[in-house]
């Protein structure tokens, strides 16, 4: 296909005018660049790139655990301007006012105008497992469902949490979920 423009003495073509030559069988779309010898260098580059990419999973992990256990943490939310350390089995969460306080405050990440001052509870169970409990009036989204108010959605490690906007990651910490209840 660029061989074919590249003969021609004008500009580029346009996006239609190459659909075009396409469609009507002016030009012919061929994979003899694709050589085996070119796949196989090119798949040796993505392994060895995904080796890089798990290594640096790793890291992270290793770094988040880290983190998380010197802070006594359980869990975290992470958004993308803060990241919240779950340091007790349950926690509220929503948005602190004079007369009510949250053990996470989500107007730390940023406009909450659409966060319940008592969205909801984040609770351990004693299996280790984690779940959120909707309170507010507002609509909370766990893994893109919805959790309408008064009802509960597991939480899993990764799972991605929208409090009217503000989208978090939630991720447990593998070494502290073994506590006494």
């Amino acid at each position: 296909l660029a061989l074919h423009y590249a003969s021609k003495d004008c500009d580029l073509p346009s996006v239609s005018e190459v659909e075009e030559d396409i469609v009507s069988g002016k030009v012919q779309l061929s994979s003899e660049g694709a050589t085996k010898e070119a796949l196989a260098r090119r798949q040796k580059a993505a392994r060895q790139k995904l080796g890089g990419i798990r290594a640096l999973e790793k890291t992270a992990l290793s770094i988040f655990s880290r983190r998380s256990s010197s802070k006594g943490a359980l869990a975290c939310l992470v958004g993308k301007n803060s990241a919240y350390f779950l340091s007790r089995p349950e926690m509220s969460v929503g948005r602190n006012t004079k007369h009510q306080l949250v053990d996470v405050d989500l107007s730390l990440e940023g406009n909450c105008s659409k966060v319940s001052r008592q969205q909801g509870i984040i609770k351990m169970l004693p299996d280790g497992s984690f779940h959120f409990q909707n309170f507010g009036q507002r609509k909370v989204r766990v893994d893109n469902k919805v959790v309408p108010t008064k009802r509960r959605a597991a939480l899993q490690n990764g799972s991605f949490l929208d409090f009217g906007g503000l989208r978090f990651l939630f991720l447990k910490n593998p070494v502290n979920t073994e506590i006494q209840f």
